[in-house]
């Protein structure tokens, strides 16, 4: 699966966000961050949805879990209301997976 071009596309959608990571020089630190997080969460659902359901169909198992992965990551991209209060100090925690809690 290529993750990396995944997030990249993801990041791209959020023009501030992918603004904002590319003038901090911090684009390519981000997508391997967040994709590398993308494949550990997506083999994480996988193994889970597969103790939950064994005798399910592995294709069917692993479409779903990068379904639910792809969705937690998405959900963590900041909004249209975030991007004018977005800070590169608020990019950076979101490419590191950390809550803005200061």
């Amino acid at each position: 699966m290529q993750y990396k071009s995944i997030v990249l596309d993801r990041i791209q959608s959020h023009p501030f966000l992918h603004d904002q990571l590319r003038q901090a020089r911090q684009l390519l630190a981000a997508v391997n961050h967040c994709s590398m997080t993308l494949k550990t969460r997506h083999e994480e659902l996988t193994r889970l949805l597969g103790e939950k359901s064994p005798g399910r169909n592995s294709d069917q198992l692993t479409r779903e879990a990068f379904e639910i992965a792809l969705e937690e990551f998405e959900s963590r991209l900041p909004t249209r209301q975030d991007q004018d209060t977005l800070s590169l100090d608020a990019a950076m925690a979101f490419v590191l997976g950390r809550s803005q809690t200061a």
